[in-house]
């Protein structure tokens, strides 16, 4: 049984993401002019991509089940491939420019000692217009909030949330080959300010694909937790709820027969 619903969840899983992969990032508008201080000299572009690098921890939380801490750092705007010209220049540039980041979350099934299925998960996008905020990577067994692997030692404070989701499924690959991940998040919104910075369409997308590759592992072989580093990028695509359906009870009857077996 705990197979067959595994495989369910799988086979739902490579059809939804084979699905997606194929279709383009949609489009949305961003406003450089709003961000304060002397970033807001920049203008309005139209952009379907973002692109960045990314430091992950992950570790395992019980049999067969994981738990990932990541931050994102995004370094350019595209639209089909190409730059676009904007004032996000990710935290090493020079001014006029902005620091645009993701912090997340997830959590999953692991499959083996080295792919993930993530069934959970948060997605928080900031703004950080003085490209003065730093992170740190405490260590631990435990990964449930933000702050347990992205904890700010400075700048946090004046940075601006602008969009978020409590949504989150994908899978991972630490191996390969190569080392590969594509996490969806579902119900985007964006804040007050995020709707003014992100500005069409309205309604705004509410589905975000993000995926990459793994470049480097660390502690990989051992009990874990692994640090994880690579590129990636991020755009919003069409939801699929059907696929979403089959994929939700796949891993719903995974999990039910897992707790069974637990409770026994």
């Amino acid at each position: 049984m705990k197979k067959t619903l595994l495989s369910l969840a799988m086979t739902a899983t490579i059809g939804l993401f084979s699905s997606a992969a194929t279709a383009a990032f949609l489009p949305w508008t961003i406003d450089d002019t709003v961000v304060p201080g002397e970033a807001g000299a920049g203008a309005v572009h139209v952009v379907n991509n973002l692109t960045g690098k990314y430091s992950e921890l992950l570790g395992f939380t019980g049999p067969g089940a994981f738990s990932a801490s990541a931050i994102g750092q995004f370094t350019s705007y595209a639209f089909d491939g190409t730059p676009v010209d904007s004032l996000l220049g990710g935290p090493l540039a020079f001014a006029p420019s902005y620091n645009l980041y993701a912090r997340f979350v997830a959590t999953g099934v692991a499959t083996s000692a080295t792919t993930f299925i993530g069934t959970g998960g948060k997605l928080e996008l900031y703004l950080d217009a003085a490209r003065d905020t730093v992170f740190s990577a405490p260590g631990g067994a435990g990964f449930t909030s933000f702050t347990d692997y992205a904890s700010a030692t400075a700048g946090l404070g004046d940075d601006i949330l602008i969009g978020s989701s409590t949504t989150s499924w994908g899978t991972g690959d630490l191996i390969g080959p190569p080392g590969a991940f594509d996490i969806f998040f579902d119900d985007f919104a964006l804040t007050a300010f995020g709707k003014t910075y992100w500005t069409s369409p309205d309604p705004f997308h509410l589905r975000i694909q993000t995926n990459g590759d793994i470049d480097g592992v660390t502690g990989l072989g051992g009990p874990g937790p692994y640090q994880i580093t690579g590129d990636f990028s991020a755009g919003f695509v069409v939801p699929e709820p059907g696929s979403l359906a089959l994929l939700g009870l796949a891993l719903a009857g995974l999990g039910f027969t897992q707790r069974r077996k637990m409770v026994k």
